[in-house]
């Protein structure tokens, strides 16, 4: 007789597989605006060590409280490395550049910027596409796209037109800063229900990935459990509906040893 996969057996199934065939749920960042609001889907398939340098900056907070501090109508705009006056922000390393990544730079698109001689100068800065922009795929090297605005572009376009001018080194700055106040990450939410599943659940998904984390933080890190969280709770729920009983158990429990008890 086949014995059945327990949710947590099939959550180390995904994790060994799911980088490789770019499975899971999506990887998005929510950019809050002096201006409104900006959602981003990245591309965590075609440009993975660009977007672990990104995310690098969204979780440590680094890019809150920046500008967009070059605006070209009709081109781009650029941001993330720079606060109030035009100060720059100490950046981590650069990085190389990840000349296998096939994304181009069409309109919407968010791509590092970096020094224009200098090829694996991506530090922090990063830029939006207002337009396409074929020369940006090939100058120098190429600019390394990483994801695509999905919600917010005319926010953008907004930012595109703002008056600018003059200001020490930089030629394109707003003359009214144009505050990036804050970068998260957006997690996904537990499914709705009227039952007492879907809190069991995600207290015992919460103690599953805190689990996974504590025993190989490295295999375990913030982006892979994220990938596994709607199908964990998705196999949570229909665990726990098919047997109600199941909720109170999931509830209670605060240890990985207590979900076993349970069966996950």
């Amino acid at each position: 007789m086949l014995r059945l996969l327990t949710l947590r057996n099939l959550l180390i199934l995904l994790i060994t597989f799911l980088p490789s065939f770019g499975w899971g749920a999506p990887t998005r960042v929510a950019l809050e605006t002096s201006m409104g609001d900006l959602v981003v889907e990245l591309d965590t398939e075609r440009s993975p060590k660009t977007v672990q340098n990104f995310l690098r900056y969204v979780d440590t907070g680094f890019y809150n409280e920046t500008l967009f501090h070059r605006v070209v109508d009709g081109y781009l705009v650029q941001g993330g490395g720079y606060t109030r006056g035009l100060k720059r922000k100490p950046a981590f390393e650069a990085i190389p550049l990840e000349a296998a990544s096939t994304l181009k730079n069409t309109r919407g698109s968010i791509a590092m910027a970096r020094i224009h001689t200098k090829r694996d100068s991506a530090r922090a800065e990063f830029f939006i596409n207002v337009v396409d922009n074929p020369a940006l795929d090939s100058t120098a090297g190429g600019y390394v796209v990483f994801g695509q605005i999905i919600k917010g572009m005319e926010i953008v376009d907004a930012i595109a037109t703002v008056p600018v001018g003059s200001l020490g080194q930089h030629r394109h700055a707003p003359k009214t800063p144009v505050v990036i106040k804050r970068v998260r990450r957006i997690e996904e939410a537990v499914p709705a229900t009227d039952d007492s599943c879907a809190p069991a659940c995600s207290n015992a998904v919460d103690v599953m990935m805190r689990g996974f984390k504590e025993k190989d933080p490295k295999r375990f890190d913030s982006a892979a459990l994220e990938g596994l969280r709607p199908t964990a709770l998705t196999q949570c729920l229909s665990s726990c509906r098919s047997n109600p009983m199941l909720a109170e158990c999931y509830s209670k429990a605060k240890t990985t040893k207590a979900l076993k008890a349970c069966g996950l």
